[in-house]
């Protein structure tokens, strides 16, 4: 299968009967499309939550500082600093969570560390709280 554009909202025809997916817009350093495997429920992310924990290999000092004490992510998954520090169009931003929030997934993956394998949709809601809030 080839793909030669810009990822979107609308899944690649190939695709559409598999999942869905939202582009997230509304930050100004990052943009990411978001998808939902519909058979497996699992949502699929880059940067939209980050989980680091005990478990996660590799940490040195540094970077545990870092997700710990600066940003409070440690053990605590959360949108990546980007976009913790980069929400310009709240609208946006705002229906891409919330359209997120509206499928019905048990797990994610994401790019940076962690699986998350249960209770998905509480640890999404409780990372997009307060930006909902934010952007309303």
């Amino acid at each position: 299968m080839n793909f030669d554009g810009f990822l979107s909202d609308i899944p690649h025809d190939q695709l559409e009967n598999d999942f869905e997916q939202v582009l997230i817009r509304g930050n100004r350093f990052i943009w990411e499309v978001t998808f939902f495997h519909k058979s497996t429920n699992t949502l699929i992310l880059v940067d939209l939550i980050e989980n680091f924990t005990d478990k996660t290999d590799n940490v040195n000092w540094v970077l545990k500082l870092w997700w710990k004490i600066i940003f409070r992510m440690w053990e605590n998954p959360k949108p990546a600093p980007e976009y913790q520090l980069g929400w310009k169009d709240k609208v946006a931003a705002s229906k891409a969570l919330t359209k997120i929030l509206s499928w019905d997934f048990d797990s994610i993956i994401v790019s940076h560390e962690d699986l998350i394998e249960t209770n998905a949709k509480e640890i999404a809601e409780k990372a997009w709280k307060q930006f909902i809030k934010l952007l309303q």
